[in-house]
Formats: C-alpha cells, sequence, structure tokens
C-alpha cells in the first residue's frame, strides 16, 4: 500500500487530469521525486521523496499555468458546518432530480486530522462536498440535496488512527435517499473509500434505467458472488468503480473480476483498470 502522501499525491494528479492511465501517474510521481540516498532507486528510499508540483508539472508535460489564487484541481461546494444541535431531514425539500445527502461526523481528541469528501464516482475530479478543520471531540452535520447522480464518499485521517480509540471516540455516518448506507464507529486507517458496482435494466428512451444490483462496501482482499434471473431479452450494463482510480490490482492487491451471462463469460479482468469499467450484454442491446 502506498503511503497517505503518496496516495493522495496520486489522487492530486487524477484530479488534475482525470483522462490518465495508472502508468502515466505512476511515472509522473517516480520520474519527478527526489533521489535519496544512493543514486537512483534504492531499496531503502525507493524513488526518493515525492514531490506533488514537480509530479503535476511533469504529467502536464511543461509549466503549469497557474490561475489567480494558485492552482485549483478540483472544484468543491461549501457547506454550512454547525456543531449539531437538532436533526433535520430534506425528503421533502429536495427537486425531483435531486436527492438528499446526510452526513454526521463526531470528531475524535484531534478534529484537525480528520476531512471528507463526497465525489462525482463519474467524474472523480469533480468533488461536490466536502469538509476540513473540525474542532476535538465535537459532533457535525451536513444536509443537502444534490443532484441524482453516482457518488463516492471518501473520509480521511492524517494521523492514520481513523477517528478512536486510544484517542477519543469519534464515528461517522452517511444517508443518501433517506437511507443510512454507511456507517462506522471510527475504526480505519488513514482512508476510507470502497469499490462500488452496479447492474441495470436499460430501458427504452425517456425512460429510467431499472437498478437490479447495487453493491459497495467490501472487506479487503476477500471473494464475492452475485447471481440474478433476468429477461433474455433485455439490455443491461454492468459498471464496476474503484473510487481511488487503480482498479483492484495491482501494486495494492490481487483483485479481479469475472463477468458471465447465459452461461458464457462476457467479461474477465484481472483488475487493471482505472476509475470504471462498463460492460453492455443482453441480446436486447
Amino acid at each position: 500500500m502506498a503511503t497517505p502522501h503518496v496516495a493522495g499525491v496520486a489522487a492530486l494528479l487524477w484530479s488534475f487530469k482525470p483522462e490518465a492511465t495508472a502508468t502515466e501517474i505512476l511515472r509522473a510521481i517516480e520520474d519527478s521525486a527526489v533521489d535519496l540516498g544512493d543514486v537512483g532507486r534504492d531499496d531503502y528510499y525507493g524513488h526518493g521523496l515525492v514531490n506533488a508540483k514537480e509530479a503535476l508539472i511533469h504529467l502536464n508535460g511543461g509549466p503549469l499555468a497557474e490561475p489567480a489564487g494558485g492552482l485549483g484541481v478540483a472544484s468543491s461546494v461549501a457547506i454550512q458546518r454547525v456543531p449539531t444541535t437538532t436533526s433535520s431531514s430534506l425528503e421533502n425539500e429536495c427537486d425531483e432530480s435531486e436527492v438528499p445527502f446526510g452526513l454526521t461526523i463526531k470528531t475524535d481528541f484531534y478534529g484537525e486530522e480528520t476531512s471528507w469528501e463526497l465525489i462525482d464516482t463519474l467524474d472523480p475530479s469533480n468533488v461536490v462536498l466536502s469538509g476540513a478543520d473540525f474542532e476535538d471531540s465535537k459532533t457535525y452535520e451536513w444536509h443537502k440535496c444534490i443532484p441524482a447522480n453516482c457518488y463516492t464518499f471518501v473520509i480521511k485521517d492524517s494521523a492514520e488512527d481513523g477517528l478512536c480509540c486510544d484517542y477519543g471516540s469519534g464515528s461517522y455516518s452517511v444517508s443518501f435517499g433517506g437511507q443510512e448506507i454507511a456507517k462506522s464507529d471510527g475504526v480505519f486507517a488513514s482512508r476510507q473509500a470502497e469499490n462500488r458496482f452496479e447492474l441495470v435494466k436499460l430501458s427504452a428512451a425517456g425512460s429510467s434505467p431499472e437498478k437490479i444490483w447495487d453493491h459497495s462496501s467490501f472487506s479487503e482482499s476477500e471473494t464475492y458472488e452475485y447471481s440474478t434471473c433476468q429477461d433474455p431479452a433485455g439490455c443491461y450494463e454492468f459498471i464496476l468503480w474503484d473510487s481511488f482510480g487503480d482498479g483492484l490490482c495491482c501494486r495494492y492487491g490481487d483483485g479481479s473480476f469475472k463477468l458471465s451471462y447465459d452461461g458464457d463469460i462476457v467479461e474477465e479482468s484481472d483488475g487493471s483498470f482505472g476509475h470504471k469499467v462498463q460492460v453492455e450484454l443482453g441480446s436486447g442491446c
């Protein structure tokens, strides 16, 4: 697993250039690193000290055009953050094209170490909502109507000890569309994100797709199997996302997936994809 610092630089590079491949990101980080120890790569220092700015320049192919106020690599939506007093619901306030998003975070003794982002899964460079700079041992709530879309929620702790255990009893919970979809007692390391996949039945123009599968929040290094019986004349789309943008492999594990339809394997992968892979299947496509 990459250190949180290197992983953070990789995320920065991908938000700057979402179309970049994993190899391009890795090459930019390695080639721009400050050499330490023996000349070149060595077993103690690896490729050296990561340099975020030089990695951006390397990936860009030249100097960066820096706008007023500094380089902006992701857009954020500012929302009000206040200590919890009463709970609230937006289910009856959102437009038809929106869904309510809710988040509750209780910080540990070191609130400034915690931050979070809600990322557009289909456009990982778009940070839709975010929060940071919290006070110690406080509870915060967010409630906002957001476009009905696919999102990835990421919560980070810069000290790599989550929101608990020797340093407080923090926690968080996430709701989407009025349903609680994730919660934690704060036990995680530097970053908690997820893989996610969906299977949808594509419908006629003007009508909404029918969602058949929608799964996320998997455990590390585990194997999962799913099956379903569907109309053989239908058209379906399988979508698998990785919130960090490095697929299911290669330096960070040996993941893979296999998709079959009507007894035949239609897609099999060693997990080497970026943020997303899509497969259309069915005789009705």
